[in-house]
């Protein structure tokens, strides 16, 4: 099913039910139901006391003409559904006086080639010709002022798309797909903010677009759109190809701007450009290169996502923002170099498959939630400034053999590094006060090193750690969460620390054989919540004798 087609309603009239067979007889608006013969065609339609509106026409086959007028009023709207996926139709002729086309009405009408539509049309509605895929001449009249969501979606043989100068308003989606077509023209009235996200997206063959004249709110440019100040980039035709270099004095990249231009190699942004919208480059599949210039601020969400031919992101020191997902699903991406401008980077490299190497800035604080997952990264090497390693920052780097935390990290995440099946040594720094929920666990691991005032060590922690042989806890841990070690099969030993105040379930289905323990614990309940395995034996020592 196209993905338009479920927003388009389907005729709901009781009377289609008697003719399913036939095409064209949708629900009706409120009003009786009438029927007029002519030249052996019967049309159904809906009087409203001064006009009629077409419902349907049995048999909607060939070419077809709608009448002028309908039981002695004038034809002037198409109802919704009133020819839905009528694909017999083959071209169709509409009357003067005609005012209105309402949702879905031809949608899905895959045979019909030809439209002529009347001067007096004003609003074309939702879905109107979705799903047309053969139309291939279509020529929207003058007096037209909106265009609605959808309504020329998957027209894939329109050889162009012209926006008449009094259209106002285009709808989200309204072009989309129409993958034949190479031109884009806009009219004198539409406005920036009144074009719909995605209006035009999918028009693959595109190179250019054009706009009127006297259009005071945006311009073309070599063949790409922009605010009438130049300021703004608003769309890339996406059949460009090959480089692009931004012109001086842009400071935004609109949302979706450059959205499936799959011919572009290369971008080249000038040093006035302060924002990359959401989705700006995003499917840009050919695009390997880009140069962020030196001003670039923010980036926005998804901006760069799924640009396979990427290999490498450097970005300025005046980067300050990176958005959610914005290289996400980039396999050919390689090293990042974060710049010295993030305080922060958020899930923006989750599923970089082939990522290797990133350079952290001396400004990064915190590395968010599912920052670098499943990346390829080996080493990762947290400088001083970094005090936050966020939930899976590093989850699923399957790659991942050694990790080294600076002297500012005070937290590790829940799940954090989970799933790093080839990391085999871990030690935590002082400077750390809690290691979070299960934040290595189903790892790799071999040994762990928990120095002197780490606090806590959550909740499953170092589950399902299978290698997992030596553990050695520093002085001032104070808690040990449920199930932390509880699946390490190989820990066999272990001394737990005096300055531990809390036990939850820690050793569930572990190998622990010998459990060492202050002696001032014996008699205490303790161990009581430990979970230890039934074979184990508590050993008893002198914290004091120990130093």
């Amino acid at each position: 099913m196209p993905s338009w087609s479920k927003h388009v309603k389907r005729p709901g009239c009781l009377r289609f039910l008697a003719v399913a067979a036939a095409c064209g007889l949708a629900s009706v608006r409120p009003g009786r139901a009438e029927s007029e013969t002519i030249d052996g065609v019967v049309w159904t339609y809906t009087l409203d006391g001064i006009s009629a509106t077409v419902t349907g026409a049995e048999p909607a086959v060939g070419a077809l003409s709608i009448p002028p007028r309908l039981g002695g009023c004038p034809v002037t709207s198409i109802g919704k559904g009133a020819f839905f996926e009528c694909s017999p139709l083959t071209s169709l002729s509409l009357p003067e006086g005609v005012e209105s086309i309402a949702s879905g009405a031809f949608a899905g009408c895959d045979g019909l080639t030809t439209v002529v539509l009347p001067e007096s049309l004003q609003d074309i509605g939702e879905e109107a010709f979705a799903g047309c895929r053969r139309l291939a001449e279509a020529v929207i009249p003058g007096n037209v002022t909106n265009i609605a969501p959808w309504a020329f979606a998957a027209c894939e043989a329109l050889p162009a798309v012209v926006v008449p100068d009094r259209v106002r308003s285009v709808g989200l989606g309204a072009f989309v797909r129409c993958s034949g077509a190479e031109t884009v023209v806009l009219g004198d009235a539409l406005a920036p903010e009144a074009i719909g996200r995605e209006a035009f997206t999918g028009c693959l063959k595109a190179v250019e677009v054009r706009v009127g004249a006297g259009n005071p709110s945006c311009k073309s440019v070599d063949g790409v759109l922009f605010t009438k100040d130049g300021r703004t980039l608003l769309w890339c035709p996406p059949g460009r190809t090959g480089t692009y270099a931004l012109p001086e004095g842009v400071s935004a990249i609109g949302e979706n701007a450059f959205k499936g231009c799959t011919g572009l190699t290369a971008v080249t942004l000038p040093d006035s450009l302060e924002r990359i919208g959401t989705g700006a480059f995003s499917g840009c599949r050919g695009l390997d290169t880009v140069d962020f210039g030196h001003g670039v601020r923010e980036i926005g969400d998804a901006a760069f996502r799924g640009c396979a031919a990427l290999a490498s992101v450097a970005f300025p020191d005046s980067v300050t923002h990176v958005g959610t997902q914005a290289f996400q699903f980039c396999p050919g991406l390689l090293s990042v170099a974060l710049g010295n401008g993030l305080a922060e980077i958020g899930d923006a490299f989750r599923q970089c498959g082939s990522l290797e190497s990133v350079a952290f800035g001396t400004r990064l604080e915190t590395i968010g939630e599912n920052a670098f997952g499943s990346c390829a990264l080996k080493t990762v090497d947290l400088p001083d400034n970094v005090r936050n390693v966020g939930k899976g920052a590093f989850s699923s780097c399957r790659q991942l053999e050694s990790v080294t935390f600076g002297k500012g990290v005070t937290n590790i995440g829940a799940s954090a590094f989970m799933y790093c099946r080839n990391l085999s040594i871990v030690s935590i720094p002082g400077n750390v006060a809690c290691i979070g929920k299960g934040a290595f666990s189903c790892t790799g691991v071999r040994a762990v090193a928990v120095d002197d005032g780490v606090r806590e060590i959550g909740a499953g922690a170092f589950s399902a750690c299978k290698q997992l042989s030596g553990v050695a806890l520093g002085d001032g841990l104070r808690r040990i969460g449920h199930g932390a070690f509880s699946g390490c099969v190989g820990l066999t030993e272990m001394t737990l620390p005096e300055s531990l105040e809390s036990l939850d379930r820690t050793f569930a289905c572990s190998g622990v054989r010998i459990l060492r323990v202050p002696a001032s614990w014996e008699g205490t309940p303790m161990l009581e919540a430990a979970d230890l395995p039934k074979s184990c034996r508590v050993l008893y020592y002198d914290p004091a004798a120990a130093e």
